[in-house]
């Protein structure tokens, strides 16, 4: 997929659909989030060329969500019915992003906008705050959060994403 459309045309305006839940006065989009998504995409999907992991793993659609973190995202929302931030955005992805169904992880594989949304929302639990929109920073802040590699595979795996990155020149 030709990453300059899909920074413009998918991840950006999906992005400002989503109000941030912590303050629904604006949305999930900065710069940042933008760059640390599309990074994702590209590491994780090889530019959105698979949306099924390569060698029968479970991870589903661009950003390569496996289905137990797809219902996991679900369940934290679902346990904050209170905090009308969370459903406020839970509500903005079910209506925006995916029409006004109830979504399944099957539709990762292809719904980029649904991936998207959910591979925002994964990094809004994140304790961190997000990375500077430079390689080193967002490989690093991908693994501690996004990755679920052991520690002794840290290296390997940054290499392996900054390698992904620096073939597209995204970042550069």
């Amino acid at each position: 997929m030709n990453i300059e459309q899909l920074e413009k045309e998918i991840v950006k305006p999906i992005l400002h659909r989503m109000p941030y839940p912590y303050d629904t006065s604006i949305t999930c989009y900065s710069e940042k989030a933008l760059k640390l998504v599309t990074a994702t995409i590209i590491h994780e999907s090889d530019s959105g060329e698979y949306v099924k992991q390569v060698g029968g793993g479970p991870a589903l659609g661009i950003c390569q969500m496996e289905p137990d973190t797809f219902f996991d995202h679900e369940n934290y929302i679902d346990a904050r019915k209170t905090d009308s931030g969370w459903q406020e955005l839970w509500s903005a992805i079910r209506s925006n992003v995916i029409g006004r169904r109830y979504p399944g992880p099957e539709e990762l594989l292809w719904n980029n906008g649904l991936a998207v949304a959910m591979c925002r929302l994964h990094y809004l639990r994140c304790p961190e705050p997000l990375p500077e929109p430079e390689l080193d920073a967002i490989a690093d802040y991908w693994f501690d959060n996004y990755n679920r590699s052991p520690e002794k595979l840290r290296n390997e795996r940054i290499t392996a994403f900054e390698c992904s990155i620096d073939s597209t020149a995204y970042l550069d």
